[in-house]
């Protein structure tokens, strides 16, 4: 892994010598399928520096580790970069990078709110993009129209443990 591009992580050492043993098995056997089917296909685009607004961001500096003295990391593969302190850890996670990304499970995710009263730099925002789909109501609004289904719903609790009661008699 480290032949071809010099010395780097150990997780792309093995990567690549994985990529350097897939292309050795096909190419000693020809009957495989060819070299570059199913290979990872790195297409990149231009980043066009020109036309960004990074006003937004947070300018705060990086936290740099300290490094550990006497380390040749041309001929090892000995970590030279020392663990951030509590101190560098606690400003480096308060930076927000503002990239607008946010990862949403949208299988637990409710709908409630609450992660956009909690982000202390207001970068979470809940926004339907399908309104006629549903007729989620407000969490003010919440509790008065969960009471019309209130009756309702005690009334079914109930019902189903005197059914439950009762069978439990029968089948002793």
């Amino acid at each position: 892994g480290d032949v071809y591009h010099g010395p780097s992580f150990v997780v792309n050492a093995i990567g690549e010598g994985h990529e350097a043993a897939e292309s050795l098995h096909r190419f000693v056997r020809p009957t495989c399928s060819s070299l570059t089917l199913s290979r990872e296909h790195r297409h990149f685009f231009e980043f066009d520096k020109n036309n960004i607004a990074v006003d937004s961001y947070d300018n705060s500096k990086r936290q740099k580790p300290e490094l550990v003295s006497g380390i040749d990391t041309a001929k090892t593969f000995e970590e030279y970069k020392q663990c951030f302190t509590e101190e560098q850890v606690k400003i480096e996670t308060s930076r927000c990078l503002s990239c607008g990304a946010s990862v949403v499970d949208p299988v637990a995710c409710i709908g409630c709110g609450i992660c956009t009263t909690k982000c202390s730099f207001d970068a979470i925002h809940l926004e339907r993009t399908h309104p006629g789909r549903s007729n989620m109501v407000p969490s003010e609004q919440r509790i008065p129209e969960l009471a019309k289904y209130l009756p309702k719903r005690v009334t079914k609790i109930a019902t189903r443990a005197v059914k439950d009661a009762v069978a439990k008699v029968t089948d002793r």
